[in-house]
């Protein structure tokens, strides 16, 4: 369950310069265990079940979405859609592909996930790395005053 109470908009510290809505799903993500993939199949489902019921058939709209099932839904009711991509699939990469035929772009949240779209799909990629600003790490302080703020001795091994 998300222990998440805040509004959107409170949590992140943003602007009230967009609309969310909540589209009312069960969370079947919590029976992986009983029932594998199926659980994230039927969530997607009811999901689009969801947005039918809830947003009908809405065109002219700009969505952003990591569900390559939601977008490929949203495509096909003449709406721009832009495919939040957090990684590359190893597997059933034609399907996923074809889910994301269409899209207006793809916004990758990595060099190395953005040079993997690039390889295979023909859609504008850009990135947006996931709340970090990059140029906090552009100079990074010397280890030794690191491991002395952090209290990590000279000679410890740091496994990340």
């Amino acid at each position: 369950k998300n222990p998440i109470s805040d509004d959107v908009f409170s949590y992140y510290g943003l602007r009230k310069n967009f609309s969310v809505e909540i589209i009312p799903c069960v969370d079947l993500i919590r029976f992986s265990r009983i029932l594998g993939p199926v659980a994230h199949m039927l969530q997607t489902a009811q999901f689009i079940a969801g947005l039918k019921k809830y947003r009908g058939h809405k065109t002219g709209e700009v969505v952003i979405t990591r569900d390559p099932a939601v977008a490929h839904w949203y495509v096909r009711r003449g709406n721009k859609v832009f495919f939040d991509a957090h990684n590359f699939p190893q597997r059933r990469v034609g399907l996923f592909l074809k889910k994301l035929k269409g899209v207006a772009g793809v916004i990758a949240n990595s060099r190395g996930t953005a040079q993997e779209f690039e390889a295979r799909h023909s859609a504008p990629v850009v990135v947006a790395h996931n709340g970090v600003d990059p140029q906090e790490f552009a100079s990074p302080a010397p280890r030794t005053q690191t491991r002395s703020h952090f209290h990590i001795p000279i000679d410890a091994r740091v496994v990340m």
